[in-house]
């Protein structure tokens, strides 16, 4: 018959004498699983089990731990509870000294709840294979997780950590829920963890430093309405959905480097340090929303070396005391990010406008009139930002744009808006005065290529020029390389003396083909403005 070893319980008498008897910590072994009676008296000073399987439930609410409490290598099979159910109770387990669970199995639900640990608590190498509570649970001495794997939802709601939490390749393979109002005292670090589904750490406050380092998350991670108190580093991270810092409060300095990210959101917030998004990557079709942020005079951004969204969005910041720069960040040639600055201090932006592109929010429920003023405004404010800076490049690129607005607003009412295509495409609305010369050449091949086909009518019947021959075949009579030379030849010598020409001999015009004939009057009439806006060009040089 196997023997097994017996935990001794100790008894405290209600007259406060005190009579110990010795504890004995044996090895239970696992070949005589230990039932679900011996794990559900009160009371305990502490113990130790190893190799244990707990086929029953482990129920041990109100309890005091007085000394070390320690699982290695136990299996629960059913629940483990730490938690009065009784909503009248007004007790909770308190841990006076040490736990560890170091390589446990769970099998069952899991529940802290309302449990006060007073010393250092070490979760290591364990699997979690159903929901696991700790809800409103309070830890005074350091919380080390590792090589953990919780596969069901997990909950820390209104946890309060006085002591450091270090987590280290934990995996969470559903949801993760540290928030509503769990207090962080002191340093965090979640390092090369996974999170498979929702994190969330809203409404939250870290009053220290917080690492947030190599960790892959795969579902949305909040961490709204959170307080930031410390330096928060988030680094190497993978963010596989959006980053919400919607309405957060950042007092310390946050650095979020070298991450890959969907998209993060920090509108409404309140900057009060350094926030620098240094080497990271924003994913194609990903938005950096700050929309209604707060930036205060401590404020600082900054996006070194970072590949930025398609998409940023600083509309409606009013109060901007320090530059925020753009013109650091990662700019590929060809690419354009569109960026909202409605409603917000535009002098403070520093930007290349050769990679950005105003975006605005077209709102139908507002007059038309307000919408157009509140985008001339932008439009204005930018404008005056480039001139200050002395960008003229940027300048020019986004006066084009600028007129375009223009027209198209001036012109659109009588669905003319199609009109700007002219000044657009002639010379940028004056920026690129030299863009006549390559508009003449494209015209004088144009109607040169025209003219090769009725030569010989235009100069016999419309319009004679004198140079010419008087014998012009037609062009299906080129009968070789050098005929068909010579009739190209001739086509651009009649195109030039009437498009390069200030004036033509109308008597020497005739009507019979008067298709061909309105064709010379158009040619005659393009040159004129070409050659009129050449030598404005000229001038101005």
């Amino acid at each position: 018959m196997k023997h097994f070893s017996v935990l001794i319980v100790w008894f405290v008498s209600l007259f406060g004498y005190g009579i110990s008897v010795a504890q004995t910590r044996p090895k239970i072994e696992i070949s005589r699983a230990v039932e679900a009676d011996s794990l559900t008296q009160r009371n305990y000073d502490g113990g130790y089990f190893h190799g244990t399987i707990f086929k029953k439930k482990v129920f041990l609410p109100d309890i005091q731990f007085k000394t070390e409490l320690k699982f290695d290598t136990v299996t629960f099979k059913d629940i483990v509870s730490f938690y009065n159910f009784d909503a009248n109770a007004n007790h909770y387990t308190n841990f006076l000294n040490d736990v560890t669970f170091d390589s446990c199995i769970f099998k069952k639900r899991v529940n802290f709840d309302f449990s006060a640990f007073r010393a250092e608590v070490r979760l290591n190498n364990c699997v979690f294979d159903s929901f696991v509570n700790f809800y409103k649970t309070e830890y005074q001495g350091l919380v080390n997780m590792s090589n953990l794997r919780f596969n069901y939802p997990v909950r820390a709601v209104q946890a309060s950590f006085h002591g450091a939490l270090h987590a280290e390749r934990v995996v969470f393979a559903d949801t993760a829920d540290f928030s509503g109002y769990s207090m962080f005292l002191s340093w965090v670090a979640f390092k090369n963890c996974g999170f498979a589904k929702e994190t969330d750490f809203s409404f939250d406050n870290f009053s220290k430093d917080l690492d947030f380092m190599n960790n892959r998350l795969s579902g949305p991670v909040s961490f709204a309405n959170t307080v930031f108190g410390g330096t928060t580093q988030i680094l190497a991270d993978t963010f596989k959905s959006i980053l919400d810092f919607t309405s957060a409060i950042i007092n310390g300095e946050t650095k979020i480097d070298t991450c890959m990210i969907s998209g993060a959101n920090f509108s409404n917030a309140t900057i009060n340090a350094r926030l620098s998004f240094n080497d990271d990557y924003f994913v194609p079709k990903s938005k950096l929303v700050f929309n209604h942020a707060v930036l205060k005079d401590n404020a600082y951004m900054s996006f070194n070396r970072t590949r930025l969204p398609d998409t940023l969005d600083f509309s409606y910041i009013n109060n901007i005391t320090n530059e925020i720069d753009l013109s650091d960040a990662e700019l590929k040639d060809n690419v354009i990010h569109y960026i909202y600055l409605t409603n917000s201090n535009i002098s403070k932006f520093h930007l290349n406008y050769r990679n950005f592109k105003l975006a605005f929010v077209d709102d139908t429920n507002r007059s038309m009139n307000s919408r157009y003023e509140e985008k001339n405004r932008v439009y204005q404010d930018l404008l005056k930002n480039f001139l200050a800076r002395g960008q003229e490049d940027s300048w020019a690129l986004l006066d084009v744009e600028y007129q375009d607005f223009v027209w198209e607003w001036k012109w659109g009412a009588a669905h003319l808006s199609w009109v700007r295509i002219f000044p657009h495409y002639w010379n940028n609305y004056g920026q690129s005065k030299s863009r006549v010369f390559l508009w003449t050449i494209a015209f004088l091949i144009l109607f040169t290529s025209f003219t090769f086909l009725y030569l010989h009518v235009l100069n016999k019947e419309v319009y004679k020029i004198d140079t010419l021959p008087a014998d012009l075949n037609k062009w299906s009579n080129c009968k070789n390389s050098r005929q068909v030379l010579d009739h190209s030849w001739n086509s651009l010598v009649y195109t030039s003396a009437v498009f390069l020409h200030i004036v033509i001999s109308m008597d020497k015009l005739y009507f019979k083909r008067s298709g061909l004939a309105i064709y010379i009057l158009f040619m005659y009439f393009i040159g004129v403005l070409c050659l009129a806006f050449m030598a404005g060009c000229i001038l101005n040089q």
